[in-house]
């Protein structure tokens, strides 16, 4: 029986090898099974949940509020690379206000999430970059305080449907 077993390891590890034109068929695939109902859409468009906009709609307000802060100077537009040296070799996803409003322009946020991250990529990027007693680094720990106080309260203020759909808060 020893025979036998090392027999049967030796053919399954020196098994026939494959020619280059033999290739392995994926799982669950079948040539024999090709279906073609109909066209194939060549990309697929992302699926937004049915309260997106009303949730974008505290993203709005929020932004606006960012960027009218005192504090907001050094992150209304992108980073000029040539300006500040050695910016782009520590910063691999730079991130500013005009981008995420773009964003929030051309529907590109599914949910609060997205927009959340991008927000804290600003501060997180700013943070990682400058000194914390530098003007850009007070700036920044300013505004991440700013945003995650008026982050709750619209927050809350969404929960009691306080915020319209025109982005305006109603009181």
């Amino acid at each position: 029986m020893g025979d036998l077993f090392s027999e049967s390891v030796a053919r399954s590890n020196n098994g026939p090898k494959r020619g280059p034109n033999e290739f392995k068929k994926r799982k669950g695939e079948d040539s024999s099974q090709a279906k073609y109902d109909g066209p194939v859409p060549c990309a697929k468009k992302a699926k937004k949940p049915k309260d997106s906009s009303n949730e974008l709609a505290v993203c709005r307000v929020l932004l606006a509020d960012l960027e009218a802060h005192q504090d907001a100077w050094p992150f209304l537009s992108p980073v000029r690379h040539k300006s500040v040296p050695g910016y782009r070799k520590v910063i691999k996803k730079p991130m500013d206000f005009s981008t995420i409003k773009e964003k929030l322009t051309n529907n590109l946020y599914l949910n609060l999430e997205n927009f959340i991250v991008d927000v804290n990529l600003v501060f997180n990027n700013c943070q990682r970059f400058n000194e914390d007693d530098s003007e850009i680094g007070r700036a920044g720990h300013r505004m991440r305080r700013f945003f995650d106080k008026r982050w709750t309260e619209l927050l809350h203020l969404k929960k009691k449907k306080i915020i319209g759909v025109d982005n305006h808060i109603i009181l």
